[in-house]
């Protein structure tokens, strides 16, 4: 796990005014904004599902809560597997049969029907709370950087700090904007760059 303390130090390397409670105040917020628009803080879980029950509490990091959901997939006892369909929770019924729809809370998803058991595969996005201390660390070591970039754009923007520089917040805010668009085209496979055939020579041999 990555902690806020480690970007902490290493963003006073570079700005050593502020107190390091102001500056993990900066991280807290760029961690936050990072993942709801990135939507790349996921978790996934199997879950046996017992007739008569349609909510269920999922095992989530601390500091964190339910974004959206991001897929579900019913297994039937009889080994069939259905698609679940996302709906808003205000929308889920309670009916006989095996789940169709699916919802969430910030701690739990909700399901319209449980009557032949079976297996839930659910997919979640998940969100950091203002108390986030610490992020995991296969999303630390790929977004580390991105991350000090959005609190150093935050911190720099800081309105009459000796510390204060808008050029230098507006460089960093373009590089944590660029990093934010290229996790979320990544995270949702929505690539731009455009699929090139291969083609063979026929008349080459080894």
């Amino acid at each position: 796990m990555a902690t806020v303390s480690e970007w902490v130090d290493l963003i006073r390397l570079d700005c050593p005014e502020p107190l390091d409670s102001t500056i993990a105040r900066q991280v807290v917020q760029a961690i936050q904004r990072f993942f709801k628009e990135t939507e790349s803080w996921k978790l996934q879980e199997s879950i046996p599902v017992a007739k008569g029950t349609t909510e269920y509490y999922l095992d989530l990091p601390n500091n964190t809560y339910v974004l959206m959901n991001d897929y579900a997939y019913h297994t039937a006892q009889d080994k069939t597997r259905t698609k679940i369909t996302t709906t808003l929770p205000q929308r889920i019924e309670i009916q006989e049969g095996n789940p169709q729809y699916i919802s969430h809370t910030r701690e739990s998803i909700l399901l319209d029907g449980s009557a032949g058991g079976g297996t839930l595969f659910v997919g979640v996005k998940l969100q950091p709370t203002h108390a986030v201390y610490e992020v995991p660390d296969e999303y630390s070591d790929m977004w580390f950087t991105d991350i000090q970039n959005g609190a150093m754009a935050l911190l720099l923007r800081m309105p009459g700090k000796d510390w204060t520089n808008k050029e230098s917040s507006a460089m960093y805010e373009a590089m944590f904007r660029e990093s934010i668009i290229s996790v979320k085209r990544e995270s949702r496979k929505d690539r731009s760059r455009p699929k090139r055939s291969v083609r063979f020579n026929s008349g080459f041999a080894w």
